[in-house]
């Protein structure tokens, strides 16, 4: 009766008498890790249809069905979807299950993902990357993932941390290091309308911003980068890809982002929290 996508599984596991995860005993945590996928969840409430919930992800690229993402992250406030993961494409495509064609494919690249891509290359195929640190508290819950092996040969340390601040905010900070100078491009892929200006950036929709602001380095600014897809695959209409340029290639970055999302015409949230250094 409640459900805006009813379906016929509805009945094999309904119960009348079940509770909210917040009305459970004790109630059900607001984070939590799941290892050996190496995913992290994070929420501001449990039964608040607003709330604030964040999900990242390590992983194995050899995965079945896997796409080339270690790292990237999914984001809803508002009962807006922010940060989105574009899914799967058509598995009629030529190649789309097995061999190197299907690393070609826009919605199985890198690129396509909310992760950084370095050299406008795919990620090792045969990469993993595992949370390596978790810190769990009411005003600031954490995970650290070590994404070194995703990119062998281009860098070799990088580490990519999510915090949520205050139960209000996303703070994502990535630190790389390479023995070259390599193009490192932060992404976010969004259907929301996005104005960029500098070191800040302001999503809409729905009756809802989400202000993007970049802390350091100070000269990175964000810009807005072409989807590219073509038919016959999925033409992924009105998504748009929030990026941040760094201008020059780097041998060392340190990448500090902020994300807080707020109903429109209200104030915007202070959140003054960082990563411990």
């Amino acid at each position: 009766d409640r459900s805006m996508h009813p379906d016929a599984y509805d009945l094999a596991w309904f119960d009348a008498n079940a509770k909210s995860p917040q009305q459970q005993t004790p109630p059900w945590p607001l984070d939590a890790i799941f290892r050996g996928v190496d995913i992290a969840c994070f929420r501001s409430a449990w039964d608040d249809p607003n709330a604030l919930y964040l999900a990242v992800k390590g992983g194995d690229n050899k995965a079945p069905h896997a796409h080339l993402d270690l790292g990237s992250f999914v984001l809803d406030a508002g009962g807006v979807r922010w940060a989105a993961d574009l899914g799967t494409d058509d598995y009629d495509l030529p190649g789309y299950l097995s061999g190197r064609q299907r690393w070609s494919y826009y919605r199985t690249r890198t690129e396509s993902h909310n992760t950084l891509l370095i050299d406008d290359q795919n990620q090792d195929l045969r990469a993993e990357a595992r949370i390596t640190r978790q810190e769990f508290a009411p005003d600031f819950s954490s995970v650290q993932i070590d994404l070194s092996r995703a990119n062998t040969g281009k860098v070799k340390q990088w580490t990519r941390r999510f915090a949520l601040a205050q139960r209000q905010a996303v703070l994502i900070g990535d630190s790389v290091r390479s023995d070259q100078p390599v193009e490192v491009i932060w992404g976010m892929m969004t259907d929301a309308e996005i104005v960029v200006s500098g070191q800040t950036a302001t999503l809409k929709k729905n009756g809802w911003v989400l202000a993007a602001e970049i802390r350091s380095p100070r000269h990175a600014v964000f810009d807005v980068a072409p989807l590219r897809s073509a038919s016959p695959q999925a033409l992924n209409l009105n998504f748009r890809k929030l990026i941040v340029r760094l201008g020059d290639k780097v041998t060392e970055l340190d990448l500090n982002i902020i994300l807080t999302p707020y109903r429109d015409g209200q104030p915007k949230p202070k959140i003054t929290a960082q990563f411990p250094v």
